[in-house]
């Protein structure tokens, strides 16, 4: 049986840098081409919603796998490219100037997290 736990939200995030060396970017379509940090239990593409409920999924080609969400994070403050990391990881190096919110007006979909227990009689 599995019992949903909470919620919580993403970023998509990259460092400046990075962001000053890419294509003008206006919608999430335009990031399909961009160089993506993918985690490797994760799918290889992104679901944005926008504040009038129009959703858009973008798929992409990671340049850069790895296993762990932090990885996937401090590789984008190292300038690699773009991560969708936990809203709550990301705050203070967006406030510092590390990270920068790409498409902010578009949001991603939230993850879940589930505690899965065994069925009892």
């Amino acid at each position: 049986m599995a019992k949903k736990l909470f919620s919580f939200g993403r970023k998509l995030v990259c460092s400046l840098s990075f962001f000053e060396k890419q294509t003008k970017v206006k919608k999430p379509e335009d990031l399909s081409t961009w160089r993506w940090i993918g985690i490797e239990m994760l799918p290889l593409s992104r679901r944005f919603r926008n504040s009038v409920g129009k959703s858009v999924i973008v798929n992409y080609q990671a340049k850069l796998m790895c296993d762990s969400v932090d990885a996937a994070y401090q590789l984008a403050i190292a300038g690699a490219g773009l991560s969708s990391p936990p809203d709550f990881l990301v705050e203070k190096d967006i406030k510092e100037g590390k990270l920068m919110e790409v498409l902010p007006e578009w949001q991603m979909e939230p993850l879940s997290v589930y505690a899965i227990c065994p069925k009892t009689s």
